[in-house]
Protein backbone atom coordinates (compact mmCIF):
# COMPACT_ATOMS: atom_id res chain seq x y z
CA UNK A 1 0.00 0.00 0.00
CA UNK A 2 1.40 3.40 -1.12
CA UNK A 3 2.49 5.07 1.99
CA UNK A 4 2.92 2.45 4.55
CA UNK A 5 5.47 0.01 5.58
CA UNK A 6 5.74 -3.51 7.36
CA UNK A 7 8.85 -3.72 9.57
CA UNK A 8 8.66 -7.53 11.00
CA UNK A 9 11.16 -8.96 13.25
CA UNK A 10 10.79 -11.73 16.27
CA UNK A 11 14.06 -9.94 17.73
CA UNK A 12 13.07 -6.08 17.51
CA UNK A 13 11.88 -7.35 21.56
CA UNK A 14 15.30 -9.16 22.21
CA UNK A 15 17.61 -11.60 21.16
CA UNK A 16 16.88 -15.34 22.01
CA UNK A 17 19.35 -15.20 24.79
CA UNK A 18 17.56 -12.05 26.44
CA UNK A 19 14.22 -13.08 26.12
CA UNK A 20 14.23 -14.44 29.81
CA UNK A 21 14.27 -12.69 33.28
CA UNK A 22 13.70 -13.54 36.58
CA UNK A 23 10.73 -10.53 36.29
CA UNK A 24 9.43 -12.11 33.42
CA UNK A 25 9.62 -12.08 29.62
CA UNK A 26 11.23 -9.61 27.39
CA UNK A 27 12.44 -7.06 30.28
CA UNK A 28 13.70 -4.60 27.88
CA UNK A 29 10.66 -4.93 25.12
CA UNK A 30 9.02 -1.87 25.57
CA UNK A 31 12.28 0.05 25.49
CA UNK A 32 13.91 -1.65 22.43
CA UNK A 33 11.00 -1.03 20.55
CA UNK A 34 10.67 2.67 20.93
CA UNK A 35 14.58 3.13 20.41
CA UNK A 36 13.87 1.33 17.16
CA UNK A 37 10.39 3.51 15.86
CA UNK A 38 12.42 6.33 17.14
CA UNK A 39 15.65 5.43 14.94
CA UNK A 40 12.81 5.18 12.12
CA UNK A 41 10.85 7.97 13.29
CA UNK A 42 7.66 6.12 13.12
CA UNK A 43 4.83 8.04 14.64
CA UNK A 44 2.37 6.18 16.78
CA UNK A 45 3.04 2.59 14.76
CA UNK A 46 1.09 -0.08 14.71
CA UNK A 47 2.35 -2.95 16.92
CA UNK A 48 2.18 -6.58 16.08
CA UNK A 49 2.78 -9.80 18.16
CA UNK A 50 2.59 -12.94 17.78
CA UNK A 51 2.29 -15.03 21.05
CA UNK A 52 2.54 -18.68 21.60
CA UNK A 53 1.77 -21.37 24.28
CA UNK A 54 4.42 -21.14 26.85
CA UNK A 55 4.82 -24.71 26.91
CA UNK A 56 5.54 -24.84 23.09
CA UNK A 57 7.38 -21.73 23.28
CA UNK A 58 10.22 -21.50 25.73
CA UNK A 59 11.54 -24.54 24.66
CA UNK A 60 11.83 -23.46 21.01
CA UNK A 61 13.45 -20.89 22.18
CA UNK A 62 16.08 -22.51 24.07
CA UNK A 63 16.88 -24.43 20.98
CA UNK A 64 17.25 -20.83 19.10
CA UNK A 65 19.45 -19.82 21.69
CA UNK A 66 21.50 -23.10 21.21
CA UNK A 67 22.06 -22.55 17.68
CA UNK A 68 24.14 -19.07 18.82
CA UNK A 69 25.06 -19.39 22.40
CA UNK A 70 27.41 -21.49 24.45
CA UNK A 71 25.41 -24.35 25.68
CA UNK A 72 23.66 -23.65 29.20
CA UNK A 73 21.30 -26.45 30.65
CA UNK A 74 17.77 -25.57 30.00
CA UNK A 75 17.04 -25.04 34.28
CA UNK A 76 19.90 -22.51 34.07
CA UNK A 77 17.92 -20.97 30.76
CA UNK A 78 14.76 -20.80 32.20
CA UNK A 79 15.16 -18.34 34.54
CA UNK A 80 11.65 -17.28 35.08
CA UNK A 81 9.35 -18.41 37.27
CA UNK A 82 6.34 -20.30 35.41
CA UNK A 83 3.89 -18.05 37.41
CA UNK A 84 5.19 -14.58 35.80
CA UNK A 85 5.31 -15.52 32.88
CA UNK A 86 3.22 -13.39 30.53
CA UNK A 87 2.43 -11.87 27.16
CA UNK A 88 -0.26 -9.48 28.88
CA UNK A 89 2.65 -7.63 31.04
CA UNK A 90 4.29 -7.11 27.91
CA UNK A 91 1.65 -5.22 26.18
CA UNK A 92 0.52 -3.34 28.73
CA UNK A 93 4.76 -2.22 28.88
CA UNK A 94 4.60 -1.69 25.05
CA UNK A 95 1.34 0.34 25.46
CA UNK A 96 2.75 2.64 27.84
CA UNK A 97 5.76 2.97 25.44
CA UNK A 98 3.30 3.63 22.45
CA UNK A 99 0.17 5.53 24.17
CA UNK A 100 -1.94 6.67 20.83
CA UNK A 101 -0.87 2.88 19.19
CA UNK A 102 -3.15 0.65 18.25
CA UNK A 103 -1.67 -3.17 19.14
CA UNK A 104 -2.66 -6.42 17.04
CA UNK A 105 -2.02 -9.46 18.45
CA UNK A 106 -1.90 -13.30 16.79
CA UNK A 107 -2.02 -16.74 18.00
CA UNK A 108 1.18 -18.57 16.62
CA UNK A 109 -1.39 -21.66 16.97
CA UNK A 110 -3.66 -19.86 14.47
CA UNK A 111 -1.10 -18.90 11.62
CA UNK A 112 -0.24 -21.95 9.98
CA UNK A 113 -1.39 -22.15 6.15
CA UNK A 114 -2.81 -18.86 6.81
CA UNK A 115 -0.03 -16.34 6.44
CA UNK A 116 -1.78 -14.64 3.52
CA UNK A 117 -4.76 -14.05 6.05
CA UNK A 118 -2.89 -12.73 8.86
CA UNK A 119 -0.81 -10.16 6.13
CA UNK A 120 -4.18 -8.95 5.14
CA UNK A 121 -5.58 -7.77 8.65
CA UNK A 122 -2.11 -6.77 9.98
CA UNK A 123 -1.65 -4.49 6.33
CA UNK A 124 -5.52 -4.16 5.66
CA UNK A 125 -4.47 -4.71 2.01
CA UNK A 126 -6.10 -7.68 0.01
CA UNK A 127 -3.60 -10.46 0.65
CA UNK A 128 -4.68 -13.37 -2.02
CA UNK A 129 -1.58 -15.34 -1.70
CA UNK A 130 2.22 -15.83 -0.57
CA UNK A 131 5.20 -17.68 -2.12
CA UNK A 132 5.74 -20.98 -0.66
CA UNK A 133 9.39 -21.89 0.24
CA UNK A 134 11.15 -24.94 -0.58
CA UNK A 135 11.70 -27.39 1.64
CA UNK A 136 12.96 -25.67 5.05
CA UNK A 137 16.21 -26.60 5.35
CA UNK A 138 16.59 -25.69 9.32
CA UNK A 139 17.23 -28.64 11.50
CA UNK A 140 14.98 -29.54 14.12
CA UNK A 141 15.75 -29.89 17.83
CA UNK A 142 14.15 -33.62 18.82
CA UNK A 143 13.75 -34.40 22.63
CA UNK A 144 16.32 -37.04 22.13
CA UNK A 145 18.98 -34.99 20.63
CA UNK A 146 18.53 -32.22 23.04
CA UNK A 147 18.43 -34.23 26.02
CA UNK A 148 21.73 -36.31 24.99
CA UNK A 149 23.44 -32.78 24.22
CA UNK A 150 22.10 -32.29 28.34
CA UNK A 151 24.03 -35.89 29.22
CA UNK A 152 26.78 -34.73 27.02
CA UNK A 153 27.84 -31.62 29.45
CA UNK A 154 26.59 -33.30 32.69
CA UNK A 155 29.46 -36.12 31.41
CA UNK A 156 32.06 -33.00 31.07
CA UNK A 157 31.37 -31.99 34.50
CA UNK A 158 29.45 -28.84 34.40
CA UNK A 159 30.23 -26.31 37.18
CA UNK A 160 28.25 -24.88 39.82
CA UNK A 161 27.19 -22.04 37.84
CA UNK A 162 25.82 -24.69 35.01
CA UNK A 163 28.67 -24.19 32.14
CA UNK A 164 30.97 -26.47 31.05
CA UNK A 165 34.39 -26.93 32.29
CA UNK A 166 36.67 -24.39 30.03
CA UNK A 167 38.58 -27.36 29.24
CA UNK A 168 36.01 -29.26 27.45
CA UNK A 169 33.38 -27.52 26.84
CA UNK A 170 30.20 -28.54 25.01
CA UNK A 171 30.76 -26.63 21.27
CA UNK A 172 28.69 -26.45 18.24
CA UNK A 173 30.16 -29.38 16.79
CA UNK A 174 28.36 -31.66 19.82
CA UNK A 175 25.56 -30.10 18.89
CA UNK A 176 25.44 -30.88 14.79
CA UNK A 177 26.56 -34.68 15.88
CA UNK A 178 23.71 -34.99 18.80
CA UNK A 179 21.47 -33.22 15.73
CA UNK A 180 22.73 -35.59 13.74
CA UNK A 181 22.53 -38.99 16.16
CA UNK A 182 18.88 -37.69 16.57
CA UNK A 183 17.26 -35.99 13.83
CA UNK A 184 14.01 -34.70 14.53
CA UNK A 185 10.59 -36.35 12.59
CA UNK A 186 7.50 -37.58 12.16
CA UNK A 187 7.99 -40.25 14.84
CA UNK A 188 10.31 -37.92 16.76
CA UNK A 189 8.76 -35.33 19.06
CA UNK A 190 10.37 -32.10 19.74
CA UNK A 191 12.26 -31.25 23.44
CA UNK A 192 10.08 -31.29 25.63
CA UNK A 193 11.47 -30.82 29.01
CA UNK A 194 8.42 -30.62 30.90
CA UNK A 195 6.63 -32.62 34.13
CA UNK A 196 2.59 -33.32 33.29
CA UNK A 197 1.63 -31.12 35.76
CA UNK A 198 3.94 -28.31 34.67
CA UNK A 199 2.18 -29.18 31.39
CA UNK A 200 -1.02 -28.47 32.58
CA UNK A 201 0.38 -24.98 34.79
CA UNK A 202 1.48 -23.60 31.62
CA UNK A 203 -1.60 -24.38 29.55
CA UNK A 204 -3.47 -22.80 32.26
CA UNK A 205 -1.44 -19.65 32.74
CA UNK A 206 -1.72 -18.92 28.58
CA UNK A 207 -5.29 -19.52 28.70
CA UNK A 208 -6.07 -16.55 31.90
CA UNK A 209 -3.33 -14.38 29.88
CA UNK A 210 -5.06 -14.71 26.54
CA UNK A 211 -8.56 -13.65 28.80
CA UNK A 212 -6.70 -11.04 29.72
CA UNK A 213 -4.99 -9.64 26.93
CA UNK A 214 -8.57 -9.47 25.67
CA UNK A 215 -9.68 -7.05 28.22
CA UNK A 216 -6.85 -4.52 27.33
CA UNK A 217 -7.14 -1.37 25.91
CA UNK A 218 -5.93 -1.07 22.23
CA UNK A 219 -5.36 -4.51 21.77
CA UNK A 220 -7.31 -6.45 18.77
CA UNK A 221 -7.01 -9.94 18.58
CA UNK A 222 -7.23 -11.87 15.31
CA UNK A 223 -9.55 -14.70 14.66
CA UNK A 224 -8.65 -16.24 11.69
Amino acid sequence: MAGRHVFFDENILALVQDVLAPAGLYPEGAERALKLACALQLQAPVLVLGIRNFADYLPSLYCEALKSTPFTPFARFCVTALATLSWADLVERLACAFPQSPILVYRAEDLRQREAELLTWVTGGQISALPQPGKSQRRGFSDAAVRALHRLAKDRTLGSDGVCAAENPVGFDDLAACLEAHPRGVDSAAYAPWSASERQTLDLIYQLDIARLQTLDRVTFWRP
